[in-house]
């Protein structure tokens, strides 16, 4: 028996468990299932380093646990059948052919033993790449030697061998095309192995981490081991369950001792690639210079044969017939296809130029993008690194300079396709050259023939040699071009990873010391240095040399000059466009367009002389460092610059934002005076941190960067502050102006102010790259809003004008039509006009439905917009999957792990639930104003649409947010279940509202506008919401009904399905009328009524005799129950004039009191 080890960390447990472990043979614990596994031998060396390395305390505890557990379970076992694959298949045939056990219980059978079996298979891997690890950590020291002394060795063999001198130029293609294989599969064989070397390099935390899962498994094995059955399992079940778990412990034991294994071989195993490396790259170096050599000797050679093959044909050669036509014409083709040959030489040495230099910076981004990982790996998050990466991501490639020659590569081979196919439709022409030469001369006379037969000759000879260099030319120009797009293609792939990377990291990354006195010391120096004259008189002496040079600078200060002489015309043509505004007769968009674009003319001037003056200095090749820092600087701020006076320009009086949005006199002004102030106190501090940084990159442009932007973000803090405020701010007041409320304003203030001073702190700690990047992104973020804000307000005044303009038409056919119906009644002599019922429309909901819409898609073209310019730092925020903040288990059973919930989780759960919310608000609303366009759909069907798209989202938002934090169904059922029985007594008429309000939006039997009578109160349905519905009554009281009456109780619903109703009236007529004839005049009464519908038709009966009079009902139907009052009492008035006019009496009660007159009246007089 082995002894139990009392400590896992001592040395005498490591050494007594080592004597009774026999080397070289394969191993079993005593008393425990037998493993046929004859592949485990353990080595004697490999015992003795596996159980004894210095980094095995952990290792040997999990060892030690392992096999205490395998001789607990052995214990318990009933039996030493030995586990094996052929046992395992034999009990699983043996389950399936087993018809005494019931369906669930023999696929819980065979479904453990198949597991057993996967874990066999499993430790038999594990047990081979143990044995694999073993024997490089054996071999790999001796084949690092061999290779490093392979290395030692100087490379004296010539570069090219077996190439004669006078090769033709077929002959160094076809070597050339055989050096380029070469060079292919030895740099693919150089970028495997870095790729291992990286994959080790980070190999060592990934198994350790591994170590640490394995043990704890083995801890939980060994108290599964010791669980006795329950009572009522099967005795195979019971087996089968010993075997899995037996196995399985089995396997992470092999497990251990694999990684273990790995672990002690990975030095030499790395030690052994990297000299695989250094043989690989310089087996690779010297390829790379016999490619370029033979590249220069087939560019030479082609030159040299081509130059031969145009002497030889050479005008002067022909002597006396050189100045034949056909002759001339033979010599002219062939000069061309020279000429055409050494362009494409010519073109082909640079594209292979260039195809070197992307290969040559693909390699150098490959190795810092590999060295900033191993960096930050080892260094993790420090100043230095910040510097460096920094540097690093400022010297990355201009990638859309390869895009454009990307699309310009692409139209070269398109080119060059086309080319081949001319010169191959000319070859084929070639093929029969006796008959082209035949051909050729029949075009010449018959009596010079002879003498220019041998000239054709040489000269259709010499074509034909040009033709097939020329072909081969332009094919290697052709696959140097593709090999040129594919390298270029592969840097702009790595660069871009690389520069995601950098992001990623960047932003987390001090690249400063944080402010102190030695920093603060340095700003003096830094101020001077900056104020020197030299750089700004240089900057100027080169604006006004080119001035008179460059056209396109003289024109652009022409264009600012004129501006700025227009200016007062262009403030008088402003003003004048409010005198059309406002009148309807007169008031159009165009009127507002003309005053935007001279708002633009306005502001245009000063930022236009900056972006003119930026740009020139900045491309400029004949000025200092210094002076094109300037230039970087102007162009930078100019958009800036251009978007303050914009936003100034309008605010002036007599402006856009006075007379067309129709702002308030104080609002404008204090939006100006902020303006003016931002000019000094935001824009001048960024031009200084433009300028200082560029000046001096590397440093990050010193601590005048910093101090700039402490000044910057404090003016913007207050800028901010003053625009945001909810009572006195200068938004709030523009809001409330136009209607809206500000609910959420405390919150955009806090956000507002609170930004810029966090980012000062990080500037002040030393975080300057984060701070810089993040302002900007904030600055380009107000302007979208500013510009968004902007153009509301221009959709605001086109909506304004579009419903001016439609009020307009409907007062105008208004009139149009009293005067016809004047003109009507004029002509009939009548005293009055007949009456009209004038048309409506309805302007104002026109109006809120596309304010709706136009919101919309300013929200949406927002979002997106916003998305562009915060996208170069979404990859930072992957950083944030690095802190976990709380696990779950996640899979099904048997297979669960523990899944990690990040702040990256949280930020993303938070994006879900903003996006929901504000999903919620706008898409309801917008679904319902599209549907408000189509007049079959009715109010109650907008709002059911309505209603279940923002159950929809919310639920979506609700899933989505669950499971990103990972809670999901599975996770939490039984707490909905708990739930369901406090719900099922306490919420329970909650619920069933809610149901019955989801029945009600879905069956629909009330919908909004309906006319129902619940109870003893009937009313319209004004609203239908998630726990009751809200009914009006004709007294305008307003009845909260909860939905489970509509579902359970008993409704009468006026217009379900039909909004014809019946109406009755009943009439009575005094004793001794013409009933015929009351009968006719009640009926025509009705028939005269427009509001009576024809079919069904109305039915008048004559229906009893009363007590007081003869009584009549009359029956007629009307089309909707809104007339139904109205129709009624226009009934009664048409009837009682009929009656009145044919002198028909309509009865009404009497009472006829007689007197016993038989005795005498008793009649007493009482004080």
């Amino acid at each position: 028996m082995l002894p139990r080890l009392s400590s896992p960390y001592s040395l005498a447990n490591c050494l007594s468990l080592e004597s009774h472990i026999k080397p070289g043979l394969t191993h079993r614990i005593p008393d425990a299932p037998i493993f046929n596994l004859s592949i485990l031998p353990v080595p004697e060396t490999v015992m003795r380093t596996y159980l004894c390395h210095r980094q095995a305390p952990v290792i040997l505890a999990m060892v030690g646990l392992c096999m205490t557990s395998f001789q607990s379970a052995a214990q318990e076992l009933t039996s030493n059948t030995e586990v094996s694959p052929q046992v395992i298949e034999a009990r699983i045939q043996e389950a399936q052919a087993n018809t005494d056990l019931d369906e669930q219980a023999r696929t819980a059978l065979i479904e453990h033993y198949r597991r057993a079996l996967g874990f066999i298979e499993t430790a038999r891997a594990d047990a081979a790449k143990a044995d694999a690890f073993a024997r490089a950590g054996e071999s790999a020291p001796d084949e690092a030697r061999v290779i490093h002394e392979q290395l030692a060795q100087a490379g004296t063999a010539a570069l090219i061998s077996n190439l004669a001198d006078d090769a033709s130029a077929r002959e160094i293609e076809q070597r050339l095309q055989k050096e380029r294989a070469n060079q292919a599969a030895v740099s693919a064989k150089l970028a495997g192995l870095e790729q291992q070397l990286a994959a080790e390099t980070s190999r060592p935390q990934i198994v350790r981490q591994r170590l640490l899962e394995t043990s704890s498994l083995t801890e939980k094995l060994a108290g599964d081991l010791q669980l006795s059955p329950p009572p009522d399992q099967l005795p195979q079940l019971t087996e089968a369950r010993r075997w899995v778990l037996s196995t399985q412990a089995f396997a992470a034991n092999v497990e251990i001792r694999m990684l273990d294994q790995e672990l002690l071989s990975q030095s030499m195993r790395i030690e052994l690639l990297q000299a695989q490396r250094d043989l690989a790259a310089r087996s690779l170096g010297r390829i790379d210079g016999r490619v370029l050599l033979l590249e220069q000797l087939l560019s030479d050679q082609r030159r040299s044969e081509t130059e031969q093959v145009i002497a030889d044909f050479d005008a002067t050669t022909f002597n006396e017939i050189a100045d034949h036509p056909l002759i001339n014409e033979l010599v002219q083709e062939n000069l061309e296809l020279s000429r055409q040959l050494q362009e494409l030489t010519n073109d082909l040495e640079q594209a292979q130029a260039a195809t070197r230099n992307a290969a040559s910076q693909l390699k150098d981004i490959q190795q810092n993008y590999q060295t900033a990982r191993q960096r930050l790996e080892i260094a993790g998050l420090n100043q230095v690194l910040g510097q460096v990466l920094h540097e690093q991501r400022r010297n990355l490639p201009d990638l859309g300079q390869y895009r454009r020659d990307a699309r310009t590569r692409a139209t070269a081979i398109v080119e060059t396709s086309l080319r081949h196919i001319q010169l191959e439709a000319k070859r084929r022409e070639l093929q029969d050259q006796p008959g082209y030469i035949a051909d050729r001369l029949d075009q010449a006379p018959v009596d010079g023939r002879d003498e220019l037969a041998e000239a054709v000759q040489m000269l259709v000879t010499s074509r034909k040699a040009l033709l097939k260099n020329t072909i081969e030319a332009n094919a290697d120009y052709q696959r140097a071009l593709a090999e040129l797009d594919f390298q270029e293609s592969q840097l702009q792939t790595t660069a871009t990873e690389f520069d995601s990377y950098l992001v990623e990291h960047l932003l987390w990354l001090r690249n400063k010391d944080a402010v102190g006195i030695s920093t603060a010391l340095m700003l003096p120096g830094e101020v001077i240095d900056f104020l020197r004259p030299a750089p700004w008189l240089e900057a100027l002496q080169a604006l006004t040399a080119r001035a008179t040079r460059a056209p396109w600078l003289g024109l652009g200060f022409f264009v600012s000059g004129l501006l700025f002489w227009k200016t007062r015309a262009l403030r008088n043509a402003l003003r004048a466009t409010a005198q059309s505004v406002g009148k309807l007769s007169t008031d159009n968009f165009a009127v507002t367009a003309r005053a935007a674009g001279i708002t633009v003319l306005l502001a245009l001037p000063w930022p236009l002389l900056t972006l003119i003056a930026g740009w020139e200095l900045s491309q400029s090749l004949e000025v200092s460092d210094n002076a094109k820092a300037i230039g970087v600087a102007f162009l930078r701020v100019s958009p800036t610059f251009f978007f303050l006076r914009a936003l100034r320009v309008l605010c002036i009086a007599g402006g856009l934002a006075d007379i067309h949005f129709k702002w308030s006199a104080p609002v404008t002004r204090a939006l100006r005076i902020q303006l003016d102030q931002l000019l000094f106190t935001f824009m001048l501090p960024v031009f200084v941190l433009i300028l200082a940084y560029n000046r001096d990159p590397g440093n990050f442009g010193g601590e005048l960067v910093r101090i700039s932007f402490v000044f910057a973000t404090a003016g913007l803090t207050v800028f901010l502050f003053r625009l945001l405020q909810p009572n006195k701010g200068i938004l709030g007041s523009i809001r409330r102006a136009q209607g809206y409320t500000t609910k959420s304003s405390w919150l955009w203030l806090v956000l507002g102010t609170a930004a810029p001073m966090v980012l000062t702190i990080a500037a002040l700690a030393g975080y300057m790259y984060s701070a810089v990047t993040l302002m900007g992104l904030i600055i380009s973020s107000l302007w979208l809003v500013l510009g968004l804000m902007v153009t509301n307000e221009l959709a605001a005044r086109w909506l304004l004008v579009v419903g001016g303009r439609l009020k307009l038409k409907v007062a105008l056919e208004h009139r149009e039509a009293a005067s016809a119906r004047e003109q009507e009644a004029s002509a009939d002599g009548e005293g009055h006009p007949v009456p009209f019922e004038e048309p409506t429309i309805d302007v104002a909901g026109i109006d809120a439905d596309t304010r709706k819409l136009v919101n919309l898609v300013l929200l949406v073209t927002g979002f997106v917009v916003l998305g562009g310019i915060w996208s170069s730092v979404l990859p930072a925020l992957a950083f944030l999957q690095n802190f976990t903040v709380w696990e779950y288990l996640d899979g099904a059973a048997g297979q669960q792990q523990f899944m990690p919930v990040t702040l990256g989780d949280l930020l993303l759960a938070l994006v879900y639930a903003f996006v929901s919310i504000i999903a919620v608000r706008t898409v309801p609303s917008l679904l319902e104003a599209i549907l408000r366009q189509r007049s079959s759909i009715t109010p109650g069907t907008r709002l059911a649409f309505a209603t279940l798209a923002r159950y929809s989202i919310v639920l979506i938002g609700l899933s989505m947010v669950a499971g990103t934090i990972g809670f999901n169904w599975s996770k939490i059922q039984w707490l909905v279940a708990a739930l369901s029985v406090g719900i099922g007594f306490g919420l329970q008429e909650i619920i069933a509202n809610f149901i019955s309000g989801l029945i009600i939006l879905i069956e629909r039997p009330i919908r909004i506008g309906d006319l129902v009578t619940v109870g003893d109160t009937s009313g319209t349905v004004t609203r239908i919401q998630i726990r009751a519905t809200t009914i009006t009554n004709f007294d305008r009281q307003e009845l909260l009904v909860p939905n489970k009456e509509f579902i359970t109780g008993r409704v009468l619903n006026w217009s379900l399905s039909d909004e014809v109703i019946r109406l009755v009236l009943r009439i009575g007529v005094a004793y001794g009328s013409d009933m015929q004839k009351v009968l006719a005049l009640v009926r025509e009464a009705i028939e005269e009524n427009e509001t009576v519908l024809e079919d069904p038709q109305p039915l008048i009966t004559f229906d009893e005799f009363g007590d007081n009079s003869l009584n009549i009902i009359a029956r007629c139907f009307i089309d909707s129950l809104n007339k139904r009052r109205e129709t009624i009492s226009d009934l009664n008035l048409a009837i009682n004039r009929k009656f009145n006019e044919a002198g028909i009496v309509i009865a009404f009660p009497q009472r006829d009191v007689h007197l016993d007159m038989t005795t005498p009246l008793d009649v007493r007089i009482q004080k």
